[in-house]
């Protein structure tokens, strides 16, 4: 009930209005991909762990503002403005990135 592909969505869209402020980052459809974020003065650094025998593939990262440096680590992707794109996660495996 509580770990499906929908319900990111509605955690992602209902946090702002329940805390009033926005989610640091957020995954849709990957319900076993858990994010960790750490923010400082002058950008983020976020932790991706899937914790599923699949691999991520393409995975959408959506953050609350847009940056204009990356960093990748255990990983490759693309930023394009608010949204970081990750080519892959392996099954049980871990990437993480920074942004300024």
């Amino acid at each position: 009930m509580l770990c499906h592909y929908a319900r990111s969505r509605q955690y992602a869209e209902n946090i702002p209005w329940l805390s009033g402020k926005k989610l640091p980052a957020y995954i849709y459809g990957n319900p076993y991909l858990y994010v960790q974020c750490k923010k400082s003065d002058d950008g983020m650094a976020t932790g991706l762990w899937n914790f599923f025998a699949d691999p991520t593939i393409n995975t959408e990262i959506v953050l609350d503002k847009e940056y204009s440096d990356i960093e990748f680590l255990n990983c490759t992707g693309k930023l394009c403005g608010n949204i970081v794109h990750i080519s892959e996660i392996p099954p049980f495996g871990f990437a993480a990135f920074c942004v300024k």
